[in-house]
C-alpha cells in the first residue's frame, strides 16, 4: 500500500509566495487569502500573526482576509464553483467581508443584488446589518424562555405563586425532573438500629 506524501510549507515558504503577490502587478487578494486561511490551522494564531508582521499585513487585515475567504467556501454550499468564480470576478473583494456573518442563501442574494444594481460596498454593508438583525429575530422568536411558570387559573392561585415544577437541569442524570426523597443528613439521625 502506498502512502501519500504531502510536504508542507513551511512558515518562509508562506511569507515569500505572500510577499510576492502583494508585490505583484496584479495582487490577487483571493490567493493571499487562501494562503492565510491555510496557515491558521496549520500553524496556529501566533504564528499568523508573526506571518502578518513579516508580510507588512495588519493582524485586522489578516483576520478579514481569512474571513472573506471562509465566506467564499460557504457560497460554495448553495452555487456552484463557476458561478463563484463570476461573483469574484464581478464584485470588489471586500464586498464579501461585508456578509460574511449572514447566512449563505442571503449573503448570495445581497452579493446577487449588489452585482445587478451596481452597489457599494457601503450599500451592501448597511444590508447586510438590516439581514443580520432580521435573522437575530427569527432565532429570537424560536428560543425556549427556561424561566419559572407561574401556573394561575383563578386570584388565590395567583396570590400564592405556586411553580408548576422544577427547572430543567443538564448537570443531573435525569435533567432533574427526579424527586429525592431525604439525603444523607436524614440517614445519620436515625438511630444506628434503624438504619
Amino acid at each position: 500500500m502506498q502512502k501519500l506524501k504531502t510536504k508542507l510549507k513551511s512558515v518562509d515558504e508562506y511569507i515569500k509566495e505572500i510577499n510576492e503577490l502583494r508585490k505583484s502587478r496584479d495582487k490577487n487578494n483571493w490567493e493571499i487569502a487562501r494562503l492565510f486561511s491555510e496557515i491558521e490551522p496549520l500553524y496556529g494564531k501566533r504564528t499568523l500573526d508573526k506571518i502578518a508582521d513579516k508580510t507588512g499585513f495588519d493582524v485586522t487585515t489578516v483576520y478579514k482576509y481569512i474571513r472573506i475567504f471562509e465566506t467564499s467556501q460557504k457560497l460554495l454550499n448553495v452555487i456552484s464553483q463557476e458561478e463563484l468564480e463570476y461573483l469574484k470576478s464581478k464584485l470588489p473583494f471586500w464586498m464579501f467581508y461585508e456578509v460574511h456573518k449572514l447566512t449563505p442563501e442571503n449573503a448570495l442574494e445581497i452579493l446577487k443584488y449588489a452585482l445587478e444594481h451596481d452597489s457599494s460596498v457601503r450599500f451592501v454593508r448597511k444590508m447586510a446589518k438590516a439581514y443580520l438583525k432580521v435573522e437575530e429575530l427569527a432565532i429570537e422568536d424560536k428560543m425556549i424562555e427556561f424561566g419559572q411558570e407561574w401556573r394561575e387559573f383563578d386570584h388565590e392561585q395567583a396570590s400564592k405563586r405556586r411553580r408548576t415544577g422544577a427547572p430543567m437541569t443538564y448537570t443531573k442524570f435525569d435533567r432533574g425532573l427526579g424527586t429525592d426523597i431525604g439525603g444523607m443528613r436524614d440517614v445519620y439521625q436515625l438511630q444506628s438500629k434503624e438504619r
